[in-house]
Protein backbone atom coordinates (compact mmCIF):
# COMPACT_ATOMS: atom_id res chain seq x y z
CA UNK A 1 0.00 0.00 0.00
CA UNK A 2 2.73 2.19 0.45
CA UNK A 3 4.97 2.05 -2.79
CA UNK A 4 1.16 2.37 -4.13
CA UNK A 5 0.59 5.30 -2.27
CA UNK A 6 3.38 7.18 -3.26
CA UNK A 7 3.26 5.87 -6.80
CA UNK A 8 -0.10 7.58 -7.18
CA UNK A 9 1.30 11.19 -5.26
CA UNK A 10 3.74 11.33 -8.18
CA UNK A 11 1.55 10.10 -10.70
CA UNK A 12 -2.03 10.49 -10.36
CA UNK A 13 -2.94 6.52 -11.30
CA UNK A 14 -2.20 3.05 -10.24
CA UNK A 15 0.55 1.39 -11.01
CA UNK A 16 1.90 -2.59 -12.04
CA UNK A 17 3.63 -4.14 -9.40
CA UNK A 18 7.18 -3.32 -11.78
CA UNK A 19 6.47 0.42 -11.31
CA UNK A 20 5.54 0.76 -8.10
CA UNK A 21 8.76 -1.54 -6.89
CA UNK A 22 6.77 -3.95 -5.44
CA UNK A 23 8.65 -7.53 -5.62
CA UNK A 24 6.12 -10.33 -5.93
CA UNK A 25 6.77 -12.70 -3.28
CA UNK A 26 7.37 -16.86 -4.29
CA UNK A 27 6.15 -18.77 -2.46
CA UNK A 28 5.50 -23.30 -1.84
CA UNK A 29 1.28 -22.13 -0.31
CA UNK A 30 0.50 -18.93 -2.69
CA UNK A 31 0.39 -17.59 -5.82
CA UNK A 32 0.17 -14.05 -6.16
CA UNK A 33 -0.67 -12.01 -9.16
CA UNK A 34 -1.89 -8.15 -9.94
CA UNK A 35 -4.52 -7.16 -12.23
CA UNK A 36 -2.72 -4.42 -13.35
CA UNK A 37 -0.70 -5.17 -16.69
CA UNK A 38 2.88 -5.13 -16.78
CA UNK A 39 4.11 -1.38 -17.29
CA UNK A 40 0.70 -0.26 -17.04
CA UNK A 41 -1.39 2.66 -15.29
CA UNK A 42 -4.73 2.52 -14.47
CA UNK A 43 -6.67 5.63 -13.44
CA UNK A 44 -9.83 3.62 -12.45
CA UNK A 45 -11.34 1.48 -10.63
CA UNK A 46 -9.18 -1.94 -10.74
CA UNK A 47 -10.47 -4.92 -8.93
CA UNK A 48 -7.93 -7.43 -8.19
CA UNK A 49 -5.15 -4.74 -8.55
CA UNK A 50 -3.38 -7.39 -5.81
CA UNK A 51 -4.78 -11.15 -5.19
CA UNK A 52 -3.42 -14.44 -3.24
CA UNK A 53 -4.39 -17.15 -3.38
CA UNK A 54 -3.99 -20.79 -1.54
CA UNK A 55 -2.24 -23.82 -3.49
CA UNK A 56 -2.93 -26.25 -1.04
CA UNK A 57 -5.97 -26.17 1.61
CA UNK A 58 -4.92 -24.63 5.04
CA UNK A 59 -7.43 -25.92 8.03
CA UNK A 60 -10.99 -25.08 6.46
CA UNK A 61 -9.95 -22.46 3.99
CA UNK A 62 -9.57 -24.95 0.60
CA UNK A 63 -7.72 -22.77 -2.59
CA UNK A 64 -9.85 -20.66 -4.54
CA UNK A 65 -9.96 -20.50 -8.56
CA UNK A 66 -7.84 -19.24 -10.58
CA UNK A 67 -10.90 -16.29 -11.26
CA UNK A 68 -12.10 -15.76 -7.53
CA UNK A 69 -8.87 -16.07 -5.08
CA UNK A 70 -9.01 -16.36 -1.63
CA UNK A 71 -7.56 -12.55 -0.95
CA UNK A 72 -7.84 -9.75 -3.13
CA UNK A 73 -7.05 -5.70 -2.76
CA UNK A 74 -9.28 -3.33 -5.14
CA UNK A 75 -7.56 -0.35 -5.74
CA UNK A 76 -9.50 2.94 -6.63
CA UNK A 77 -7.65 6.49 -7.92
CA UNK A 78 -9.08 9.46 -7.32
CA UNK A 79 -9.39 11.91 -9.73
CA UNK A 80 -6.40 13.86 -10.02
CA UNK A 81 -8.87 17.40 -10.92
CA UNK A 82 -10.67 16.92 -7.85
CA UNK A 83 -8.85 17.77 -4.75
CA UNK A 84 -11.58 16.19 -2.56
CA UNK A 85 -10.83 13.11 -4.15
CA UNK A 86 -7.10 13.03 -5.42
CA UNK A 87 -5.96 10.10 -3.28
CA UNK A 88 -6.42 6.51 -4.13
CA UNK A 89 -8.28 3.83 -1.94
CA UNK A 90 -8.15 0.29 -1.30
CA UNK A 91 -11.28 -2.54 -0.55
CA UNK A 92 -9.58 -5.97 1.14
CA UNK A 93 -11.45 -8.83 0.56
CA UNK A 94 -11.39 -12.52 2.09
CA UNK A 95 -12.67 -15.12 0.00
CA UNK A 96 -13.42 -18.86 1.02
CA UNK A 97 -17.07 -20.59 2.01
CA UNK A 98 -18.63 -19.28 5.60
CA UNK A 99 -15.34 -17.15 6.28
CA UNK A 100 -13.06 -20.08 6.50
CA UNK A 101 -10.21 -18.07 4.83
CA UNK A 102 -11.19 -14.66 7.05
CA UNK A 103 -9.97 -16.83 10.08
CA UNK A 104 -6.81 -17.56 9.17
CA UNK A 105 -5.94 -13.39 8.40
CA UNK A 106 -8.53 -11.82 10.90
CA UNK A 107 -7.00 -8.28 10.15
CA UNK A 108 -6.50 -8.56 6.41
CA UNK A 109 -9.98 -6.10 5.97
CA UNK A 110 -8.36 -3.95 8.27
CA UNK A 111 -5.81 -2.12 5.57
CA UNK A 112 -8.44 -0.68 3.53
CA UNK A 113 -9.39 1.53 6.60
CA UNK A 114 -11.94 -0.13 7.74
CA UNK A 115 -12.98 -3.55 9.57
CA UNK A 116 -15.94 -5.47 7.93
Amino acid sequence: MKLQDAFFAERNAAGDFTLIGYSVPTSANFDYAGAIAAGQTVLVETAKAWSANNKVKLNDCAPGANTTPNWTVKVTPGAPTSAASAGITYKAEVGGSNGSCQSLTPNFTAIDGTID
